[in-house]
């Protein structure tokens, strides 16, 4: 069923909410007082008589793009969903008007709603005493209690529980368009309280869960939402026989987590949320009560600790393990504990009267009390919220044991790292559970994973770094993944310089590429004392003597034959290291002179590591330097071959004549370079580039 299905609006009042509509908008344009608004509050209040003479009132629930006036939905072919979304956006789930309402009563929320709010603080719903604001005409904050979907929208007194009760799952599956097509334009006014009850018997929660799931994404989230809460505070105190409770339950049983969470996340507020889970919590079954809980947890509504709360849900089910405690601990403290977290009490065990920890210590022993198996060793997620507990209150107990054997098994040992790195640090039972794990076969186990546990592996590294050390070092020495080379080199790297010695014991291996692997991370973590990179600076592969000068380059002392190195060998980015240090201040030999002007000649190397050898040379005062940029400036005319004139213009012209401009203006030979035309326009822009 559709909201465009069923009953429909009387046309006289669809006609004036079209109007009140139209003045809306009008009143959106132009200022107060302004000739084009004319006199629509008049006219707005002449329509309006001949509506009230018969009726008290008029009541108009709010959706997000229509109006509910009695059993009927506005259309979406006027300017009604205009009105409906503005209603929406101030907060508001109703609005009415009463008979007496006078014309400036009108203007009045006509003024009031004409701008769109800016923010919460803009919302009338969300500012005090609106409700009450005019003698006849009310608007109702987005708390859903005069929603129709109670009282269909009537104010007459309904004292039969059962017909309450029943005609609120009406309601609620109406919201949902989940009533049958023979119900879809049922009345419920002429119906007495046993055929409405048997009516909405005709309605199972499987259907409305369907119909939930079948919506788009927020279509009729905040209605079924707003029903949601009518039934919850009902239940509070439940009598009569209709089964709203089992109803309710059911329909939330049905519903798959996303759906759950989208239903509350679409349709309530923070605070309804709240309200909803408070008039829940003391008879919802425990595990549907944890869907809620986990829920509004995760929407940022509660702050409680979710493994504590889902121990406390399994112990309720396992009714031998409540007899070994008392009947209906376990679940009576798993409301207590929602309650707690609904009035602010988050997860630090200190906040609260001692309850919290004492509660925990007894999960603990319960195992020893019943003699059972507490954790389902086949269900991880669980067995890490045992072992979270026993860390917590520092004893593992029978169930704390049970975990740890249960995720050791099923090679979880990341994850009891995590929760013991997380711990305490004076906790008796994280330091036992490190001992435990610290181990060389742990971390072989680690390393034989495919791929390697590299999360465990880096919270183990601190504890155990040389051990850890030599096994990464394997994985980046012998791997052929890419990613698990660089995720070993990334652990090796946090481990810091005390693996230094080990680090540097493999470049025995005479493989190149460890050799270069081993330089890049002694030159992250900081090479031990007395290293020295010389002798590998000379090695055959290139690649090797790269990382080989970076360490020289590092060294003040090896500093300025690094650079020449660097500037003599062809491989680009070994050229970038060295032109880098001339340009950080290095002082140019005047050997290294025609090695830079063959560098900036040479089209094969990129162009950027051309430009910067040119601009090198332009560091040196040295002749060879001034003739080198000449050089790049000039050619011999194709006939006068006894005269030069300016290449054409590239980027390394541009940066010799430049360097010309800066370090020789007054050369002969220079000033001829800059009196051509073409070349004023490089100098100034290699010039601006230096400065």
């Amino acid at each position: 069923m559709t909201k465009g299905t069923g009953p429909a609006v009387p046309s006289d009042v669809q006609a004036w909410l079209a109007a009140l509509a139209r003045a809306l908008q009008r009143h959106g344009l132009y200022p107060p007082g302004h000739p084009a608004l004319g006199d629509l509050t008049g006219e707005l209040h002449e329509a309006l008589d001949p509506l009230l003479e018969e009726r008290d009132e008029l009541v108009f629930a709010v959706a997000p793009d229509r109006l509910l006036f009695e059993e009927a939905w506005t259309g979406t072919s006027s300017q009604i969903p205009g009105l409906a979304r503005r209603l929406h956006e101030h907060d508001l789930s109703a609005f009415g008007v009463e008979a007496g309402a006078s014309a400036s009563e009108l203007g009045a929320l006509l003024t009031a709603l004409r701008e769109r709010p800016a923010s919460d603080e803009d919302r009338l719903g969300r500012r005090a005493g609106m409700a009450s604001r005019w003698p006849h005409v009310w608007i109702e904050p987005r708390h859903y209690d005069r929603l129709a979907l109670e009282e269909e929208l009537s104010d007459e007194p309904i004292e039969d529980r059962d017909r309450r009760a029943a005609r609120l799952w009406l309601g609620l599956a109406r919201s949902a368009r989940a009533l049958p097509d023979e119900l879809a334009d049922l009345s419920l006014e002429g119906l007495d309280t046993d055929e409405l009850v048997e009516t909405a018997y005709r309605v199972p929660p499987d259907a409305v869960a369907e119909a939930i799931r079948a919506l788009r994404e927020t279509e009729g989230m905040e209605e079924i939402g707003g029903a949601l809460l009518q039934i919850a505070r009902e239940l509070e105190h439940p009598e009569g026989g209709f089964d709203l409770r089992e109803r309710f339950t059911g329909l939330l049983q049905a519903l798959t987590g996303p759906d759950v969470r989208r239903l509350l996340e679409r349709g309530m507020r923070s605070p309804e949320r709240q309200e909803l889970l408070q008039s829940t919590t003391s008879w919802l079954p425990p595990d549907t009560l944890m869907q809620m809980v986990e829920t509004t947890a995760d929407l940022g509504d509660i702050d409680v600790s979710h493994w504590m709360l889902r121990i406390l849900v399994k112990l309720s089910a396992h009714s031998r393990v409540e007899a070994a405690l008392s009947t209906g601990e376990a679940d009576q403290a798993l409301r207590d504990q929602v309650r707690r977290a609904l009035t602010g009490w988050g997860e630090d065990p200190h906040q609260d009267d001692g309850s919290y920890g004492d509660t925990l210590r007894a999960m603990s022993e319960v195992g020893d009390l019943a003699g059972l198996p507490l954790v389902d060793t086949d269900h991880a997620p669980e067995a890490l919220r045992v072992l979270q507990m026993g860390i917590e209150v520092d004893r593992l107990g029978s169930p704390g044991e049970q975990a740890f054997a249960a995720l050791r098994r099923s090679g979880r040992v990341g994850e009891i790292l995590e929760a013991v790195q997380e711990a305490d640090p004076d906790s008796a039972v994280a330091t036992e559970l490190w001992d435990r794990l610290a181990r060389a076969e742990v971390v072989a186990e680690l390393a034989a994973k495919d791929p390697p546990d590299f999360e465990a592996l880096g919270r183990l590294g601190p504890r155990m770094p040389r051990l850890v050390a030599e096994t990464l070092l394997d994985l980046l020495s012998d791997s052929r993944d890419r990613s698990v080379r660089s995720k070993a080199f990334s652990i090796l790297t946090s481990l810091g310089p005390g693996v230094a010695s080990s680090v540097m014991a493999r470049l025995e291996d005479e493989r190149w590429f460890v050799k270069r692997n081993v330089l890049a991370l002694l030159y992250e973590i900081g090479p031990p004392d007395g290293f020295s990179a010389r002798p590998l600076a000379t090695h055959e592969n290139e690649q090797v003597r790269r990382e080989a000068y970076k360490h020289l380059l590092r060294d003040p002392s090896t500093r300025a034959e690094a650079v020449s190195m660097c500037l003599r060998e062809s491989d680009p980015r070994t050229l970038t290291l060295g032109l880098a240090a001339l340009e950080s201040g290095d002082r140019l030999e005047p050997e290294l002179v025609p090695v830079l002007a063959r560098h900036a000649e040479d089209s094969a190397l990129p162009g950027e590591v051309q430009v910067a050898a040119a601009r090198a040379l332009s560091l040196s005062e040295a002749e060879s330097a001034r003739r080198a940029l000449l050089h790049l400036c000039l050619r011999r005319h194709p006939i006068l071959f006894w005269r030069r004139r300016l290449r054409p213009e590239n980027p390394v012209v541009r940066e010799a004549v430049g360097g010309l401009a800066r370090r020789w203006p007054d050369d002969a030979a220079v000033h001829r370079v800059l009196r051509h035309p073409e070349a004023s326009a490089w100098i100034e822009s290699a010039t601006g580039r230096a400065g």
